[in-house]
């Protein structure tokens, strides 16, 4: 499609497809033929499309490309492009909506993403004021459904203008009709046709009619067209006159075999009119007409002797003839093409791995070069092209470097022969790593079992037993690198072995800390290591437990064991004050204390039972008072979040409810117990939204609301939005110039309190211009446009005042006259012969002149008086 716009929603990335076949060949059903341009790199995205003239070079065939395409390439607009979000690919349907704008002419596309809503807008650069709009959609290579849903369409209503005919006293006499040379479009031209009725004469437009042809200026009814007849009136026709120019396109030396085809011939053409009434012709409807210019259409290789025919003015008596634009042909072509061939040898590892290891050497790339004429003939596009020189070149051989620990599969990369059809290519040289070298590697590890007294004193004491070492051995192997030198260690065998347990020997009167040294698991990962088995003189042992008494929500249990030791009947050297205290500040009190007492416990001589003392503690309860408060916020806010150089909003309201009841709390466990409210609910008034000049509030008033102590706080938002507001633009007439008082037109408006009015009296006050009147005053446009005001129990109006246009008469026929007396001598009897020859007639003559004025709006013409009001004829003897 030639010059379109478009827009796309894409999924399916496209790369660039080069044209072949015929110049405009659209009816293959491959579209590979007419090609297509490459898709930007974005993923999913939304954005315009545009098709422009182009030559587009073909596919790259074995000797370059197979030249130029004539195409409308369509190509996206990347700068407009926006990423689609995935989630959006969901099988369900997305809201999408085009809106195409005739007076400003913005296309604006709309896409509701799961993410929010993408916006596009661009200027359509097109004379029309309609567009065509065609939905198409494709899935690609892919087979999957794709659908779209059609919601609704809003079309603009056409223009058109009414026809009537009618006799004076306004009785229509035949059917009315109208033609649209360029369809029923605002902007464009309608002709009507003053028609002949049998017995009937026409005799002017009616006041207030539109002219018979002219222009359609707004969408809608224009207006209404009316022919007045009077029965047994003179006759009045319409005279019409065509005045055409042509453009012709020629090659200059006239040839046309094998070319492309000329462009086609231009004709231009205006069409004038005018009324003879009695015989009597008017001044030609319009006084002139313009041609545009016309740019030269371009052909591939030939050059225009001018690039553009000027645009003329005509008018009913021009002759413009025809205008002949000349071709001539552009010299070919001659280009030098080279062609490289490139031998590449690259170095890899056989298996593919390169960390840690040393670097591969560069690849050697050696190229040569070819070169040939290449002759392009401009119309057609065909090449010619000479022989490759040289027609063979040598690449050398290319030896191998030496990679430590690593053998290649070739020493050396032979030399190489080399036309100019081959192609590039690779040569691969791999290296395979050489074998590592394995090892044994041995570990052991020991336990010594040793014994000493646990003071450290052994002189008259007994002789301790001799050390006990325990020894375990392990093996793994080693496997080592010869790249590298990094050694790989294979797993410890066995994986884990066990040192017997060693009882420990007696000491007469000493106790040792453990009556043995148990078994032990060794990895081979663990160190070497002692055991120490200490002996100690033979002691006392006790406990103080601390204990709660299963009260208070919390179970009997242990809290805590303190244990002490000393030698037998000796003073036990503890007190229970600090744990006591500590406790305490855990949140217990004290029951009892099994330990405390006048002079302090003492050890007992048992050796085979130890003491036991327990002190009992309890959890304490604690009362508090919890206070809830309730808390409802009301906010007064602009809808459209402006303030500046608006009324203040009202505060913000604050409505609080408090609630009270006692808690009992557990100290130690932290369990809070509550008791019952205070009241079960509480209710916070309604409140009225307050009045601000010039806007509504989205609610009224906020309701009264009943709220307990598990409510949570709320926030209530009151917006206020523009009042909207109506006003009208009257088009109203003066009462002069033979037209009384009368409204015209009336232009509704609306929009909001404040806001500019968005409407323009341009184009109404052209259509009464057309129609035949002059502009007396505008009410409505000021330099800064007019504004809303905020009252909106009243609207506003403007007024625009229009009078009929009057027009000087400059038709001959109608303001000038000459009477004409003729005396002539003759015989009474008719009879000449024979007699003297008379007088010869004289002929006397006295001319008139007047002015006169036409109103362009109702059509009635009025002269002034004769000059002279009377004129002598001489007397003639």
């Amino acid at each position: 499609m030639r010059n379109a716009t478009g827009f796309k929603l894409d999924t399916f990335w496209n790369v660039h497809t080069p044209p072949k076949g015929n110049r405009f060949d659209t009816n293959n059903t491959d579209s590979f033929q007419y090609g297509w341009a490459e898709d930007p790199r974005l993923g999913q995205f939304g954005a315009w499309v545009n098709t422009t003239h182009k030559q587009v070079p073909g596919a790259r065939g074995l000797f370059g490309p197979s030249g130029t395409y004539e195409r409308w390439w369509a190509e996206t607009d990347a700068g407009s492009a926006q990423r689609l979000d995935s989630s959006d690919l969901d099988g369900r349907f997305h809201r999408f909506a085009i809106n195409y704008d005739g007076v400003t002419k913005q296309l604006t596309v709309y896409y509701e993403s799961n993410l929010g809503i993408k916006k596009w807008t661009k200027k359509v650069s097109t004379p029309e004021q309609l567009m065509s709009m065609v939905v198409t959609a494709t899935t690609g290579n892919y087979k999957n459904l794709q659908q779209f849903q059609i919601k609704r369409f809003d079309f603009y209503q056409s223009a058109s203008v009414d026809v009537r005919y009618e006799d004076e006293q306004g009785r229509e006499l035949t059917e009315g009709s109208v033609t649209y040379p360029q369809g029923a479009f605002k902007g464009k031209a309608y002709t009507t046709e003053q028609k002949k009725i049998p017995g009937y004469g026409f005799i002017g437009m009616k006041r207030g009619s539109l002219p018979p042809s002219g222009t359609l200026a707004d969408w809608g009814t224009n207006g209404t067209v009316t022919y007045v007849y009077r029965r047994g009136a003179a006759d009045v026709k319409t005279e019409k006159q065509t005045v055409t120019r042509r453009i012709e396109y020629r090659y200059r030396d006239g040839q046309t075999a094998g070319r492309p085809a000329l462009p086609q011939t231009v004709t231009q053409t205006a069409e004038f009119t005018r009324t003879v009434t009695g015989g009597r012709p008017g001044p030609w409807s319009p006084a002139s007409q313009n041609f545009g210019g016309v740019n030269t259409p371009s052909i591939t290789g030939f050059t225009p002797d001018k690039t553009r025919v000027d645009g003329i003015t005509v008018n009913a008596g021009s002759t413009p003839g025809t205008e002949i634009v000349y071709y001539e042909k552009i010299a070919p072509r001659v280009t030098t093409e080279t062609k490289d061939v490139t031998r590449t040898v690259a170095y890899e590892y056989e298996d593919g791995v390169t960390s840690g290891r040393p670097a591969l050497p560069r690849e050697v790339q050696q190229n040569v070069q070819f070169t040939r004429q290449v002759s392009e003939d401009p119309v057609t596009g065909q090449k010619t092209y000479g022989n490759w020189t040289p027609s063979r070149q040598t690449v050398d051989a290319v030896d191998t470097p030496a990679i430590k620990g690593f053998t290649p599969n070739k020493t050396r990369v032979n030399s190489a022969s080399v036309s100019p059809t081959d192609p590039s290519w690779r040569e691969i040289v791999s290296y395979r790593k050489n074998n590592p070298k394995v090892t044994t590697e041995t570990k052991d590890v020991t336990r010594t079992v040793a014994y000493e007294y646990e003071d450290g004193v052994t002189r008259n004491r007994p002789a301790l037993p001799q050390p006990v070492e325990q020894t375990v051995q392990f093996t793994r192997q080693v496997s080592e690198d010869p790249v590298t030198g990094q050694k790989t260690y294979g797993n410890w065998t066995p994986s884990r072995q066990t040192v017997g347990a060693v009882d420990s020997p007696e000491v007469a009167g000493f106790t040792p800390s453990k009556p043995r040294v148990n078994s032990a698991s060794v990895s081979p990962t663990d160190p070497s290591w002692r055991e120490i088995v200490s002996y100690a003189p033979a002691t006392q042992r006790g406990t103080i437990v601390y204990r709660t008494d299963g009260r208070n929500g919390v179970p009997a249990k242990t809290l805590h064991t303190d244990n002490v030791s000393g030698q037998s009947d000796t003073p036990v050297n503890y007190t229970t004050t600090d744990k006591i205290n500590e406790f305490k500040q855990q949140g217990y009190d004290l029951v009892s204390d099994g330990f405390t007492k006048a002079g302090g416990q003492r050890f007992d001589s048992n050796n085979n039972v130890d003491q036991t003392w327990e002190v009992v503690l309890t959890p304490r309860i604690e009362t508090r008072s919890e206070t809830k408060q309730v808390l409802r916020t009301i906010e007064y806010q602009y809808g459209d979040g402006v303030t500046e150089g608006r009324p203040a909003l009202p505060p913000t309201v604050t409505q609080p409810a408090s609630f009270n009841r006692q808690v009992s709390v557990n100290k130690v466990t932290g369990v809070e117990t509550p008791g019952a409210w205070s009241r079960r609910s509480g209710t916070l008034p309604e409140v009225s939204s307050p009045g601000i000049t010039g806007f509504t509030p989205d609610r009224a008033s906020v309701p009264l609301i009943t709220v307990t102590p598990t409510s949570p706080d709320s926030k209530e938002v009151v917006k206020y939005n523009l009042d909207e507001q109506r006003g009208s633009i009257k088009y109203v007439t003066d009462g002069k110039n033979g037209v009384p008082v009368k409204t015209l037109y009336t232009d509704p408006v609306t929009g909001k309190s404040g806001e500019p009015v968005s409407y323009s009296t341009v184009a109404r006050i052209e259509q009464l211009k057309q129609a035949g009147y002059t502009l007396v005053s505008d009410g409505f446009t000021q330099p800064n446009g007019q504004t809303f005001d905020k009252d909106k129990t009243q609207d506003q109006t403007w007024t625009v005042v229009v009078t009929p246009r009057l027009d000087d008469n400059t038709n001959p026929a109608e303001l000038n006259n000459k009477v004409t007396r003729t005396i002539k001598y003759q015989y009474a009897d008719g009879k000449p012969e024979g007699r003297p020859a008379l007088k010869a007639p004289v002929t006397q003559e006295a001319t008139f002149t007047r002015t006169g004025e036409r109103n362009r709006v109702t059509g009635v013409e009025t002269f002034g008086a004769w000059t002279p009001a009377t004129k002598e004829l001489a007397q003639e003897t």
